[in-house]
């Protein structure tokens, strides 16, 4: 796993696969639940297939294909997943609002909000046509039934020998659950073979990629920067534990790369390696995320699961795959006793020592569910033992306590202007 050097000098030139980043945020979302694997993805083949049948004109397409992509964003726990995903699951609305809140804070994806807040909309006999007298986009009814499709296809079953079943379900709830103007567009493309194929293949992503004509949707990397850190909320806000800890290591990492007087490039590319870092930790369940006692074996043997899945999950964003290993090695020490890939300090760079330093920082600076946040001494004296056990870098941790309180300070501006963001945002989530 060593990195490849990349010299990043000319980041306003930069431009990224924006579709490619949502297949990553899919991808990241469905880690939440196993039952739940490529559900993301599956919906939006579905979606795209019924859309295009619908003659729905191109954007509005590809807007529901985003949607689709992301529609479960809401679900913060294996519990809400795995009732979500059950063929006979009826919605509380709770995953749907929640979801609708993260996506509205998005100039993004302000635009497909509406169509996961009623993403389970049931058409009721007519009623579903309306929300408190507006008229809902057909977006929602084809992505309700797309949803459900997937809710019903038994993953150990051949999907061929399948199909009628699924499409009996589907008639059953013709008016009651789903539109019948998209039921009748979805027994049109029932009876194509490729239908289902296609939906359950392991190529999947590639092929709504093509689909949606992703390689003409690009963005700076900027623009990803944004995403980045409107995402690192979604990774966070699952407990209040680590409600900001994401906003505190990139303002931490970035903090250490200015006294360290690297390039404004550099500085930035650590800066977003500190929202993503944390990435996989949806794939750790609540309950060790907020254990207030020391974690077990199996336990501890999860927990050190989730930078491998940030690095899995980011590692077809190849134009910044530097940031992506800044990231996802937080947890690899200079003696090779780190986590998942054992990198020694020959193969980590500048980016991944001081993400892992600011992760450590950051981490024992912060109230959790076992303990109070450290003062600056016994701060001082962890990163002092693990810089002497080679563990972490030397020279990034001696400069850290030089200028202690300064990063602290940075770090608590960061982290202050996050938990406004966290609070506000269940203000509005909880309406």
């Amino acid at each position: 796993m060593k990195e490849k050097a990349l010299d990043y000098n000319d980041n306003k030139n930069i431009e990224l696969n924006f579709f490619d980043i949502i297949m990553c945020f899919s991808d990241a979302v469905d880690l939440i639940s196993k039952k739940m694997s490529g559900h993301h993805i599956r919906v939006a083949y579905i979606a795209y297939r019924l859309a295009l049948q619908y003659r729905l004109p191109k954007k509005r397409i590809i807007n529901l294909v985003i949607a689709a992509c992301v529609h479960d964003i809401g679900a913060l726990t294996i519990e809400e997943r795995d009732n979500i995903i059950s063929p006979d699951y009826k919605s509380d609305e709770v995953h749907e609002k929640i979801g609708y809140s993260y996506l509205k804070s998005s100039k993004h994806f302000r635009s497909i909000a509406l169509f996961v807040k009623h993403h389970h909309i049931a058409w009721d006999f007519g009623n579903g046509k309306y929300y408190k007298d507006k008229l809902l986009p057909i977006e929602c009814h084809i992505l309700c039934l797309a949803d459900r499709i997937d809710a019903y296809i038994d993953k150990d079953t051949y999907i061929l020998l399948q199909a009628d079943n699924i499409i009996s379900k589907v008639i059953e709830n013709s008016g009651k659950l789903f539109m019948p103007d998209v039921v009748a567009t979805f027994i049109n493309i029932s009876d194509k073979e490729d239908f289902w194929l296609y939906t359950v293949s392991h190529s999947i992503h590639e092929i709504v990629g093509k689909l949606v004509d992703s390689a003409n949707i690009l963005i700076s990397l900027d623009e990803f920067e944004k995403l980045a850190k409107w995402f690192s909320n979604i990774i966070d806000f699952r407990s209040r534990f680590t409600s900001v800890h994401s906003r505190g290591v990139s303002a931490s990492a970035e903090a250490i790369a200015s006294k360290l007087e690297l390039p404004a490039y550099e500085i930035k590319n650590i800066r977003i390696a500190g929202y993503i870092h944390d990435l996989g930790k949806l794939a750790v369940p609540n309950e060790i995320l907020e254990k207030n006692d020391k974690l077990n074996f199996n336990e501890y043997a999860i927990i050190k699961s989730h930078t491998f899945h940030t690095y899995n999950v980011l590692r077809r964003l190849k134009d910044i795959n530097n940031i992506v290993s800044y990231g996802s090695y937080h947890h690899e020490h200079i003696d090779g006793s780190g986590y998942p890939f054992h990198l020694k300090g020959k193969d980590l760079s500048q980016g991944a020592r001081i993400l892992a330093v600011a992760d450590v920082f950051t981490a024992i600076t912060e109230d959790r569910p076992y303990r109070k946040a450290m003062g600056k001494d016994s701060v001082i004296d962890v990163l002092n033992d693990m810089k002497n056990n080679k563990l972490l870098d030397s020279k990034i941790v001696n400069l850290t306590i030089k200028h202690f309180d300064e990063i602290n300070k940075f770090r608590n501006k960061k982290q202050a202007l996050a938990k406004k963001e966290y609070e506000l945002f269940w203000q509005q989530a909880s309406k």
